[in-house]
């Protein structure tokens, strides 16, 4: 009897390993696969009228095709993507802590990043808190939840170095140890008197896909940015480099809520 039930939870278990095979396969290559579980962290940045970022000359970023990446974010003029791999041995008690962890708006004020233009470390994003509507109306506590539940969402806002105040809505999905979180600014995002971006044309998405046989996560972080003034590109107030430095600073934090020290990593 003990070995027909074993038998039947490794046909149930199966299944799942697969599908979380398959959908790491979709966002990493064999080669990138090996280089981040090495300790590898890969970012690729590119700009329309600007010089890309860890890319040959006049190349492209080709984004996995998925559900969760909208086709349209393709044609847009800035972005960014990070591949990494995080050790983390899943248990219920520990999905639950990282699915905390995803809505920590207010663990994400004071994070640095290597400011290109500046050559040093600045603080990226000097504020940040969930907060009741994309109206406002106040700051509120990070939530704490007991369950994990298959999408949950909610708005925050913070206060960038270089763009100001932009309020964000936030939608995490669980499927299995699978989380997809994605946050939209659901203003403009203006700078200097001009519009950069419309309203939900500034995009962030990060993919955890949990790999029973490899013991941890591999992530995928996508920064996309339609700019639709192109005096920002061609002044070079915007480049590749920059927001890729952004978006390590991202990572480097979400490693450090799920217990990794990646502060020397910081800069890519």
């Amino acid at each position: 009897m003990g070995k027909i039930l074993l038998a039947g939870a490794c046909c149930i278990a199966l299944p799942a390993a697969l599908w979380a095979d398959t959908a790491v396969r979709v966002f990493f290559t064999a080669g990138e696969r090996a280089s981040v579980k090495k300790g590898a962290i890969i970012s690729r940045a590119t700009l329309a009228g600007g010089e890309g970022f860890n890319l040959p000359a006049e190349a492209s970023i080709i984004l996995p095709r998925s559900r969760h990446i909208p086709r349209e974010l393709s044609g847009y003029e800035m972005l960014a993507e990070e591949r990494a791999f995080f050790p983390y041995a899943m248990n219920p008690p520990r999905a639950l802590s990282l699915y905390n962890s995803l809505f920590a708006f207010s663990k994400f004020a004071g994070i640095r990043y290597y400011s290109r233009t500046d050559r040093k470390l600045l603080t990226y994003i000097l504020s940040s808190s969930r907060i009741a509507s994309p109206g406002g109306g106040g700051a509120l506590p990070d939530p704490v939840y007991g369950v994990v539940e298959p999408r949950r969402s909610c708005h925050f806002a913070i206060r960038d170095n270089r763009f100001g105040d932009i309020t964000f809505s936030h939608e995490v999905l669980a499927d299995g140890d699978t989380f997809v979180v994605k946050s939209v600014c659901v203003h403009q995002l203006r700078k200097m008197g001009f519009t950069i971006a419309g309203a939900e044309e500034y995009r962030l998405t990060s993919m955890f896909l949990y790999s029973p046989a490899d013991r941890g996560f591999y992530y995928y972080g996508l920064h996309a940015l339609r700019v639709r003034t192109g005096f920002f590109t061609s002044s070079g107030l915007l480049n590749a480099e920059s927001f890729a430095n952004r978006l390590r600073a991202e990572t480097v934090r979400r490693a450090g809520l799920l217990g990794l020290d990646w502060s020397a990593k910081i800069r890519p």
